[in-house]
């Protein structure tokens, strides 16, 4: 059916390389960046290939998607045009309504492929590549 839904993305426990906080990793402005990168593009990947339920931010829709960021990890992937940063992300996504049933549950095991020649910018080709597939599961 036609509906709507908002992201929240919850970064409060998320690590890098399982081994230590991404403010370890990154600039405080580059980690800004990656979060609101990751939300922007998983929002344009699924509203591109979704069908009928549109996904936004904000407090209002007919369902919340939440994904809790458990992991992100990166490395440079020689194959190809040049070297590029490849990013990759470990977490959940659950799918509430509005009076707060769980509708769907899904584990993010290793997505992946989201790549650029900017570090910080991969992980939202990530997130895009993750909206896309998300908007396509039945």
């Amino acid at each position: 059916k036609n509906a709507t839904a908002t992201l929240v993305l919850d970064w409060k426990n998320t690590t890098y390389d399982e081994k230590k906080s991404p403010l370890d990793e990154f600039s405080a402005t580059d980690y800004k960046f990656i979060k609101k990168d990751c939300a922007e593009k998983f929002i344009e990947g699924f509203n591109d290939k979704s069908k009928g339920l549109k996904l936004g931010q904000g407090d209002k829709g007919d369902y919340q998607f939440l994904i809790t960021v458990k992991n992100i990890d990166s490395f440079i992937n020689v194959m190809g045009w040049g070297s590029r940063t490849e990013a990759k992300m470990w977490g959940t996504l659950k799918i509430v309504d509005a009076s707060g049933d769980t509708i769907a549950e899904i584990n993010i095991d290793e997505a992946e492929d989201g790549t650029d020649y900017v570090r910080r910018e991969a992980f939202g080709k990530t997130f895009l590549l993750l909206g896309e597939r998300i908007a396509k599961l039945k």
